[in-house]
């Protein structure tokens, strides 16, 4: 068992870290003239989120530090997650980040001479080919289907929709698009295989109630504390992170989630209809080992 910690060493133990860790405004390990705003956060750390970063210290053996995305830290718990949001608490994105008034106007259009059209509340539908050339894509908006052509290159990304534009388009597994009606541009065995996933298992526990009053001391921080953890396999590099502990405590609950960030399985995504509007088939192929 770990020591017991009197409020004092409590104090002691965290100016032990601050110091050890020193500034997170480093140079070296972030930069600082980016549009995406980051901020660490809760500020000032409430009681809960210190209780749980020593609870997570004495279970696990790793000493507790202050900036986790600074290269040089070693894996550990925090008190402090970083959040990408701009100073009002509002989240920051790619979006608002690049897309502000400065860079396009209320219509889409580039502003200072900047040639940039950005169709917002629109559907991209598929890639239109030229034979085996890209030359635009098709897109749903107002209800009517529009038309984008290319002069040089067009560029997808979707994210986890990216395989279904794709295969609504003519490429991927021959006969899977064979056998919703769509014409094989491509056959690519590929497309829809190998999705990468992790899961988060929430775990909840009940409150010391004389600890909420003081939370939130930061209206916008939304964890209270956190770790990175190494695969617990001792055979495996113990430098690497594989696990995430993740604690946030909405109203007089704690919910811990924990999330292996290292997944092992791949599942597979899959087109039901030539319909490119219709929810596609996912299948996260967990494996869950029955000697666990």
């Amino acid at each position: 068992m770990g020591p017991i910690w009197s409020p004092q060493a409590v104090i002691d133990r965290f100016k032990k870290i601050e110091d050890y860790n020193g500034e997170t405004d480093n140079p070296e390990a972030r930069g600082f003239n980016g549009r995406v705003d980051v901020r660490q956060a809760p500020v000032p750390p409430t009681d809960m989120a210190k209780k749980l970063a020593l609870a997570i210290e004495q279970a696990t053996g790793f000493e507790q530090i202050l900036d986790y995305n600074n290269p040089d830290m070693p894996i550990g718990p925090f008190t402090q997650n970083q959040y990408t949001q701009d100073p009002n608490g509002t989240r920051e994105s790619a979006s608002t980040a690049y897309l502000s008034p400065d860079i396009v106007d209320s219509e889409g259009f580039g502003v200072n001479g900047r040639k940039l059209r950005v169709l917002t509340k629109a559907t991209v539908l598929k890639i239109n080919f030229c034979r085996k050339t890209a030359r635009g894509v098709s897109y749903l908006k107002d209800g009517e289907v529009h038309e984008a052509c290319a002069s040089k290159k067009v560029i997808l990304s979707a994210g986890i929709k990216s395989p279904s534009i794709i295969m609504h388009s003519g490429i991927g597994p021959a006969k899977e698009l064979e056998d919703v009606g769509i014409d094989v541009i491509k056959d690519n065995a590929n497309v829809g295989m190998h999705m990468a996933n992790h899961s988060i298992i929430a775990v909840t526990f009940s409150t010391n109630p004389n600890d909420l009053p003081q939370q939130q001391n930061d209206a916008n921080a939304h964890l209270i504390a956190g770790t990175f953890l190494p695969n617990p396999n001792p055979k495996v590099d113990q430098t690497l992170r594989a696990i995430q502990i993740e604690p946030f405590l909405p109203g007089n609950t704690l919910i811990v989630g924990v999330s292996p960030i290292q997944p092992k399985s791949r599942g597979t995504l899959q087109i039901q209809s030539d319909d490119p509007l219709k929810i596609e088939l996912g299948d996260e192929e967990f494996e869950v080992n029955p000697k666990c």
